[in-house]
């Protein structure tokens, strides 16, 4: 690929009108179209302005980076063994991915898409997130039954300070909005263990289990913008569950009819700012559907799920809620959900088992 990147140095505003267009093109002519803008001093950027979706390859150990307002793949990362998972630090410079197979994180620059950064880890990393201030990540060990944390700065860093014990087989992560709380999902104990992240301490440990009584293979988390809510896919019950942070960890579940099928992955869109918003939930069954749900009262927002792809993983929400990003792990693409219409609106052809995504 002769552009490995592109920078934006004039109008954001030109960027939006002409995305639809290009979308529209494809091959040689969506090249021809990027060459164009180039030309006219649209370059395709760094940043905020660049709006990127960094996508996670398994199979074939590397990193796809998709340009969102055009929605085309702009560079490939090569990373470490056997990637899992990716993690952006909140000013979009540098994203650490984990690397299951040579234990490690790769460190990507973002103003270059390069690796900077090979951070040793420990055996099979997986799951990571950032705390909101950039300051560290935490990174789960499913074979250690712990949680590495690592001083993300000076930026893009990435130095090993500790670990942290907590349930059996931990798989995913994610940190509240004001940063003093991290949620970790463990995946064999089913449970949820929270970190205080002023001392890296266990201070709570959420029992999943007996709501129904029997392992629920706890997978992907994420939390409300707003902090007051988190949610937990659960694989082995067809089912998610709500945890209200701000109310004792008070735990909730809904016997949905049908099932939500087997879920794993889990992203949050902000519908109407600051407090309403829709889960989005992946059923990697069949042919992959992607549930949503309304926060305010946890029921479906319709039911026609949208269709994504085969065994559908990660979810990833643009900043602006206005798409959602769906790895299809069988069909080697990611799928793009419109949030207004709830429709998926295209499809990318990345790299070989997509799994992980971040944006």
């Amino acid at each position: 690929m002769f552009f490995e990147r592109l920078s934006v140095s004039a109008g954001s505003r030109l960027m939006k009108s002409t995305a639809q267009d290009f979308r529209s093109l494809s091959g040689w002519l969506r090249l021809l179209w990027l060459l164009l803008l180039r030309k006219i001093g649209i370059a395709f950027g760094q940043g905020a302005a660049r709006n990127c979706a960094y996508v996670v390859n398994m199979a074939d150990n590397t990193v796809s980076v998709i340009h969102t307002a055009f929605n085309v793949v702009i560079a490939t990362v090569a990373v470490g063994s056997s990637p899992r998972w990716a993690a952006i630090t909140p000013d979009g410079a540098f994203v650490f991915v984990t690397n299951f197979g040579s234990g490690d994180l790769s460190v990507i620059d973002t103003s270059s898409d390069r690796i900077v950064n090979t951070v040793a880890i420990s055996y099979q990393p997986l799951g990571i997130a950032i705390t909101p201030n950039g300051a560290k990540a935490y990174v789960t060990l499913p074979k250690d039954d712990k949680v590495a944390v690592v001083n993300v700065l000076p930026a893009g860093a990435g130095v090993l300070t500790g670990f942290v014990n907590v349930g059996m087989n931990p798989g995913f992560v994610a940190i509240t909005p004001n940063g003093k709380l991290v949620y970790v999902t463990n995946f064999k104990s089913s449970s949820v263990s929270v970190i205080d992240t002023a001392t890296d301490q266990v201070v709570a440990t959420l029992l999943l289990g007996p709501l129904f009584g029997g392992p629920l293979g706890p997978a992907r988390i994420a939390i409300t913008p707003n902090g007051e809510h988190a949610y937990v896919a659960c694989v082995n019950v067809s089912n998610t569950v709500q945890v209200e942070i701000n109310n004792g960890n008070k735990l909730n579940v809904k016997l949905w009819d049908p099932p939500l099928g087997q879920c794993f992955g889990v992203g949050i869109a902000t519908v109407v700012p600051p407090a309403t918003f829709h889960v989005y939930i992946t059923d990697t069954l069949a042919n992959g559907y992607v549930s949503i749900v309304a926060d305010q009262d946890f029921s479906l927002v319709s039911s026609e799920d949208p269709q994504v792809g085969l065994n559908p993983c990660g979810v990833a929400i643009t900043g602006d809620s206005s798409f959602a990003y769906v790895t299809c792990e069988f069909a080697n693409q990611v799928a793009v959900i419109d949030t207004q219409s709830r429709k998926v609106v295209h499809t990318i052809n990345v790299g070989k088992q997509p799994f992980g995504i971040t944006i």
